[in-house]
């Protein structure tokens, strides 16, 4: 009968510990795959994030630098362009003025 007993009571204190010690290291076996999965998660969403924002920042670099460049390009270009033509009329009104006066200087000459 007290065998019987000490059995059931060592069966059940048995049970009991490795009831308790399952319970435990599944527990931590979930705890570290619901911590890894949710640090990998986080990891691919601020990486995600983090590239998002570089590309939008070296995009914007990248278009502000190419706009100044074109900007720059095309108000030189302007400005060769403003400068020759404002060269030649200078140019063909002096040359037409001369002319007026060496004619008339010629004419009134003659």
């Amino acid at each position: 009968m007290l065998a019987i007993i000490w059995l059931d009571v060592i069966t059940e204190k048995l049970a009991f510990i490795w009831l308790d010690v399952i319970t435990e290291k599944l527990a931590n076996i979930w705890l570290d795959v619901i911590t890894e999965k949710l640090a990998n998660i986080w990891l691919d969403v601020i990486t995600e994030m983090l590239a998002i924002i570089w590309l939008d920042v070296i995009t914007e670099k990248l278009a502000n630098i190419w706009l100044d460049v074109i900007t720059e390009m095309l108000a030189y270009i302007w400005l060769d362009v403003i400068t020759e033509m404002l060269a030649y009329i200078g140019l063909d009104v002096i040359t037409e003025k001369l002319a007026i006066i060496w004619l008339d200087v010629i004419t009134h000459n003659i």
